[in-house]
């Protein structure tokens, strides 16, 4: 009986750890360096309309939820939205080794405003070789690239346009890190030469090559002996 109550209570103890463990992992600390990135983010965001004049809007960090679904969604690099990510910076979807949530902020205009304006967010990225970096926005369920997104690397910021009432909602800066490893070239292979047989042909005198007179002189003779022989046998 006293071993069963131990083993209980250890059973217990363990549930109660990883329960604890669960509930940390999937608290907001577990992104509170996202949720205070976005924060210090959304606090500098400012836009503009067509004419220039400043406007107002209501910024602040992506809710904790969003903020968590979106980094689940892009863990796996063949993931859709990681794809759809990786499509949108113009990276080598097939050669996509890692994307990354940077920051993810709910961005909306004051009401009063209207027509199409300019938003800029101060958001420094460091471009190195096998990485580049987008500027998303989330249109319900659906991730695309932010209109007229673009990146000012001198002054550290991001900016796009947006019409007010239509475009604004959740955007998020993502990291695309692509394998930069050359592909060994390949030699084609030399097709095989079979050894090729030399035989001899022969050499046939050419035309107007004059013949030894020697030759004709051994001709003459054979002729003359025969006809000699022959008148011999025909004399007896």
């Amino acid at each position: 009986m006293k071993k069963f109550s131990k083993i209980a209570a250890l059973s217990m103890a363990l549930a109660l750890t990883l329960g604890m463990t669960v509930c940390a992992n999937e608290s907001p600390d577990a992104y509170k360096e996202l949720l205070a990135t976005a924060q210090a983010t959304a606090d500098n965001t400012k836009a503009v309309d067509s004419s220039g004049k400043e406007v107002n809007l209501t910024k602040t960090a992506a809710t904790v939820d969003d903020i968590k679904k979106t980094d689940t969604d892009v863990q796996s690099p063949t993931s859709a939205l990681s794809q759809t990510v990786a499509s949108a910076a113009g990276a080598d979807v097939a050669k996509v080794t890692e994307v990354k949530l940077l920051v993810m902020m709910d961005i909306t205009p004051d009401p009063a405003a209207s027509g199409v304006i300019t938003v800029t967010i101060p958001y420094q990225v460091t471009p190195a070789a096998g990485k580049s970096f987008v500027l998303m926005h989330q249109r319900g369920t659906v991730w695309e690239r932010a209109k007229g997104a673009s990146y000012d690397a001198a002054k550290g910021e991001f900016t796009f346009k947006g019409t007010v009432g239509v475009d604004f909602s959740n955007y998020a800066v993502f990291e695309v890190t692509e394998d930069t490893t050359p592909t060994p070239e390949q030699t084609p292979q030399q097709p095989t030469q079979q050894p090729t047989q030399q035989t001899e042909t022969p050499v046939s005198p050419k035309t107007g090559e004059t013949v030894p007179v020697a030759v004709f002189a051994a001709v003459i003779l054979l002729a003359g002996a025969a006809v000699c022989a022959k008148k011999a046998q025909m004399n007896h």
